[in-house]
C-alpha cells in the first residue's frame, strides 16, 4: 500500500520524532511504500526505505495515496488538507494531542481557560479560536484557529490510540468505537539490559517543567542521599536549577540537557531505577517504554494512566499523586533492597516485550491498514 505520512517535524532524537521516524521505517519493512511529509523544514534525512516530499509533492500524493497516516499535531490547513482523504489514519499522541489546564487564553478575554486536560483539547482549542499563553510555535498554531469540526467528527476515519484509556476519551468524544484502535507505542531501538548498579544514581527523563513532578525529585535526593541525573530541558529548566542550589544540592543532582538516545541509553544503564513523578495524567510518557525498554523499574505517581507502562508493584512503585515524602519512600524501598530492584527491573523489561515492543505495536498498525482494505 502506498503510505503518506504527514507529521509537523521529524528534527529531534526523543519524543515524538523518535517515534514518527521509527513508524515510518517499520511500515516501509513492512512492506509498504511510505512517503513522508513534514510541515517543518530542517529534517536531516528520510527514515529508512522512505521519502521526504515537499509541499507540491505533498500535494500531488494525497489524491493517489492508498492511505493518509496523519500524526498529530498539524498545522489546521495540513489537518483539513489531509481530512478529505477517503482512507485516514490520524493518529493523536498523548504528548502533542493535549495541553494542560491554564496554559490557553479564552478568546478575547484575558481570562486562562481552565478546561480540563484532554485528549481533545487540542482541536478544541482551535475550534474556540484561543492562543496561548506561551510565545512561540505553540502559540502561533492556536493563534491560526481554523474550524476542525469537520476533521474531530470524522465518522469513516481510523484512529489510533495509545492506551485503552485514550480510547475511551476518543469514544466519550463522539468518535465511534469500532473505528479506535488501542495499538500503544514502542521504543525503535530497545538497548541490552544491564543489571542495575548497586550504587548507581537514580535517573530522570523528560520535560522540565513543575507539572513533571521534577521540584518533588529533590525530596528523595535529601531523603536519601542519592545522586540524581536529569535528561531534558523545558520551561522551569532555570527554576529548578535555582532550587537545587538553594537546597545546596549542587553536587549530588546533575543537569545533563538533552543526551540524545544513545545518551539516555547510558543513563538508563547505570541508573538504579527510573523517577517519573508526573503530576499530570500523561498517558504514556515516552521515558517510560525507554525505561521498560532498559530493564529498569520506576518510582513515580499512581495516574490513571499508569496501568498502560507499569504494572504496581511488579515493575513500579507507585505513590499517591503529590505525595512527596511517599515517593521518597518508595524510592527508600528501592535503595535499600537491590534485589528487588533488579527483580522489578526483569519484570518491567517483559512487560516491554509483552506490550510495548516494536513486533507487538507493529501488529497492531498492521491489523489497522488490514481493516482499511477490507
Amino acid at each position: 500500500m502506498k503510505i503518506l505520512l504527514v507529521a509537523d517535524s521529524l528534527a529531534g532524537e526523543h519524543g515524538r520524532p523518535f517515534y514518527v521516524k521509527g513508524l515510518a521505517a517499520q511500515l516501509a519493512a513492512a512492506g509498504h511504500t511510505v512517503s513522508v511529509y513534514c510541515e517543518e523544514a530542517g529534517d536531516s534525512g528520510a527514515p529508512p526505505g522512505t521519502a521526504f516530499l515537499s509541499p507540491q509533492e505533498f500535494m500531488d500524493a494525497l489524491p493517489g495515496s492508498g492511505a493518509v497516516h496523519l500524526h498529530l499535531p498539524v498545522s489546521p490547513a495540513t489537518a483539513l488538507l489531509a481530512a478529505g482523504h477517503p482512507r485516514l489514519v490520524i493518529h493523536p499522541h498523548d504528548y502533542g494531542f493535549c495541553c494542560p489546564a491554564g496554559t490557553l487564553y479564552l478568546p478575547g478575554s484575558s481570562r486562562l481557560c481552565h478546561r480540563q486536560t484532554g485528549l481533545l483539547c487540542y482541536l478544541w482549542a482551535i475550534e474556540e479560536g484561543c492562543t496561548s499563553a506561551a510565545p512561540g510555535p505553540f502559540a502561533r498554531r492556536y493563534m491560526d484557529a481554523r474550524k476542525l469540526k469537520s476533521l474531530a467528527g470524522l465518522n469513516r476515519a481510523r484512529w489510533i490510540a495509545s492506551t485503552p484509556r485514550m480510547a475511551r476519551a476518543l469514544a466519550d468524544s463522539g468518535i465511534p468505537e469500532d473505528r479506535i484502535h488501542a495499538a500503544g507505542t514502542a521504543v525503535p531501538a530497545p538497548p541490552e539490559v544491564s543489571e542495575p548498579p548497586a550504587n548507581g544514581p537514580v535517573f530522570f527523563a523528560g520535560t522540565v517543567e513543575e507539572k513533571s513532578g521534577i521540584f518533588d525529585l529533590l525530596d528523595i535526593v535529601l531523603v536519601n542521599d542519592v545522586d540524581l541525573h536529569v535528561a531534558g530541558d523545558g520551561p522551569d529548566l532555570e527554576k529548578f536549577r535555582l532550587a537545587v542550589e538553594r537546597a545546596d544540592l549542587g553536587r549530588k543532582v546533575h543537569l545533563l540537557g538533552d543526551p540524545g538516545w544513545s545518551g539516555r541509553q547510558a543513563e538508563y544503564a547505570k541508573a538504579r531505577f527510573v523517577v517519573l513523578p508526573d503530576r499530570w495524567d500523561n498517558s504514556l510518557p515516552w521515558a517510560a517504554a525507554e525505561a521498560a525498554a532498559s530493564g529498569r523499574a520506576i518510582v513515580g505517581y499512581q495516574v490513571e494512566g499508569a496501568p498502560a507502562w507499569c504494572r504496581h508493584p511488579e515493575t513500579a512503585l507507585l505513590a499517591d499523586r503529590a505525595y512527596v515524602h511517599e515517593l521518597s519512600g518508595a524510592a527508600k524501598l528501592m535503595i535499600a533492597e537491590p534485589d528487588r530492584c533488579r527483580r522489578m527491573g526483569e519484570a518491567a523489561r517483559r512487560l516491554y516485550d509483552s506490550e510495548l515492543s516494536w513486533p507487538v505495536h507493529l501488529k497492531r498498525i498492521m491489523d489497522v491498514y488490514g481493516r482499511l482494505t477490507a
